[in-house]
């Protein structure tokens, strides 16, 4: 395993000096607080990592003086920082800044349609100018505004649905498929208030109509104030907290019907507070991006995550040890979180997410073509049937099956087993408590996290590896496999 260890340390150290991307997640991830488009030499470095670790895109926020002035939008402003992020092969996903005390710009519909159409028109996919700059097929597609105003602040029920009502018919002027929505919610996480202080009906009708295509929330996990687990080792879970029950109660109280769509441009659980140790927090972080990856709309399983961004990628622990997931810049390495979030998106690298069941099973499944993978959430209130065992259908196809847990990308997989010819396999001796990821292998090119380990050719007792010949059954016990006599 130290080579493979030292292989993606490697890809990392290398993301700090050209651009390198690894297989993409399946569902849009990477990283916030790209400040006004600033395009310096540690934006770049954060670009390049993001690619290097398999993200897909970045939010760039924009404060009034850089999307308007003097009456029109300013979209060129962020050509430089645009025509980098293609370049590095990360899509941007634009944040119009407005916070309560800021005068301008004026809060109608009409200043916000000036402001959609401009940035739409200019960065849309197949714009004119990008086509000028030899673009095509790629550019800007989602569009948010007015990050947090359930804070406390003065901007009214009226200004706040005209301006988004604004915005989304100035960006569909010009890309009738543009993906616009509020800014993110904090209210829901921080203090259980389903209408988001009355703010979310009162865009109820421009969510149910189409206008507006969802909404995003802010999803922080902890140990106390919004707990996957109250106290840590208690034993103590909730569900009412996850994301996914956070999305239901919002809806549900605030009047909206249609089948929406689930963003989320800050997720993540907390560090080194609440008796929170760095090992915990990364356990936990593991949970929560899969949670935000995979929730699902009214029929209770097809998924409606469009995109989930966790919080501070780039922030040193050193100087933000609640939220920060890296170590270090200079080159890039992640903390214990940055590389559970690093390793859920390697597992579903070049798949699809196609069906879950958070409710029941506590399951997401995903599909690819040389891999199929089954995340669980092993957790109390998160599954009907947690424990150490777990039953498994074994995919057409599939030879090998790899269980992972969050820190699989240092440790290596838990346990790997042939599955060759196999219709179903039970697994036992499962870590409880926590997320797994069980990943079946197609093919034997599809290895990837443990490459320096050999297949065995014949049947064998081995440690971590035992091959079976088709249509035998067994429990794998963690560290061996036993074969049946």
């Amino acid at each position: 395993m130290k080579r493979n260890r030292l292989f993606f340390y490697q890809i990392l150290t290398l993301a700090a000096f050209s651009a390198f991307s690894a297989p993409r997640s399946p569902v849009p991830t990477g990283a916030g607080n790209f400040v006004n488009g600033t395009l310096d030499d540690r934006a770049i470095e954060k670009m390049q990592a993001l690619a290097a670790m398999g993200a897909t895109h970045l939010r760039v926020n924009l404060y009034p003086s850089a999307y308007y002035q003097n009456g029109k939008g300013v979209a060129e402003k962020l050509d430089g920082f645009i025509l980098k992020a293609h370049e590095q092969g990360i899509t941007p996903i634009i944040l119009f800044e407005l916070y309560h005390e800021y005068t301008s710009p004026p809060r109608d519909s009409a200043t916000w349609f000036e402001v959609g159409n401009s940035f739409a028109k200019r960065f849309a996919p197949n714009s004119s100018w990008l086509i000028s700059q030899g673009i095509k097929n790629w550019g800007i597609e989602m569009f948010e505004a007015i990050n947090e105003p359930d804070l406390p602040g003065i901007i009214t029920k009226e200004e706040y649905h005209n301006m988004l009502s604004g915005l989304a018919d100035g960006v569909h002027k010009s890309y009738s498929k543009g993906k616009v929505f509020p800014g993110g919610y904090m209210a829901e996480n921080a203090f259980g208030d389903h209408t988001i202080k009355g703010y979310l009906p009162a865009i109820a009708d421009l969510l149910n109509s189409g206008k507006l295509d969802g909404i995003d929330l802010h999803t922080y996990n902890d140990a106390k104030l919004a707990p996957i687990e109250k106290v840590v080792g208690s034993g103590n879970f909730f569900w009412n907290f996850s994301p996914q029950s956070d999305f239901d109660e919002v809806k549900k109280a605030s009047g909206i019907t249609r089948d929406i769509q689930f963003y989320a441009t800050e997720f993540g659980f907390k560090g080194n507070s609440q008796d929170i140790s760095e090992e915990y927090a990364a356990k936990r972080m593991f949970t929560c991006v899969f949670a935000n990856f995979g929730i699902v709309g009214n029929d209770k399983k097809t998924p409606v995550t469009k995109f989930a961004l966790p919080w501070q990628v780039f922030a040193l622990d050193s100087s933000d040890k609640i939220y920060g997931m890296a170590k270090s810049m200079q080159p890039y390495k992640p903390n214990l979180k940055g590389e559970a979030y690093q390793a859920a998106i390697s597992l579903i690298s070049e798949t699809k997410l196609i069906e879950a069941d958070p409710y029941s099973k506590g399951e997401y499944y995903y599909k690819g073509s040389e891999k199929n993978v089954i995340v669980w959430n092993n957790l109390p209130k998160w599954t009907q049937n947690p424990g150490k065992e777990r039953d498994l259908n074994v995919p057409d196809q599939a030879k090998i099956l790899r269980i992972h847990q969050w820190n699989t990308l240092t440790k290596g997989p838990m346990k790997i087993v042939s599955v060759k010819g196999m219709k179903t396999i039970t697994v036992t001796n499962l870590p409880e408590a926590e997320t797994l990821v069980f990943e079946f292998l197609l093919t034997t090119t599809s290895i990837s996290l443990v490459q320096d380990q050999k297949i065995p050719q014949k049947p064998h007792i081995h440690s971590f590896i035992g091959i079976l010949s088709p249509n035998q059954s067994y429990k794998s016990v963690l560290g061996r496999s036993v074969l049946p006599k």
